[in-house]
């Protein structure tokens, strides 16, 4: 695990609750919003930054709207360390 970027999530209220949030489905935006409180600008910055660090993939990313978010493998083993408390 890369913690860098455990530490990274950590350090974000917000990039924790996308990863929670994520950890149960995959979701658009809009629900990712809800869920999160967050307003889509921001929140898609932190998709996207999310998505450089490797911890989330759009599934269809062809589609201007209706993008479907879910997390990648090294998301879900940062979502583990986050629940467990361990690393």
């Amino acid at each position: 695990m890369d913690y860098d970027v455990l530490g990274r999530v950590k350090s974000s209220r917000h990039r924790s609750r996308i990863i929670e949030s994520l950890s149960k489905s995959p979701k658009t935006p809009k629900e990712l919003a809800e869920q999160t409180g967050l307003n889509i600008s921001n929140l898609s910055n932190y998709l996207s930054d999310l998505g450089r660090m490797g911890l989330v993939v759009c599934l269809n990313d062809k589609l201007k709207k209706g993008r479907i978010y879910t997390l990648t493998d090294s998301g879900k083993k940062v979502h583990r360390s986050l629940t467990n408390g361990t690393i």
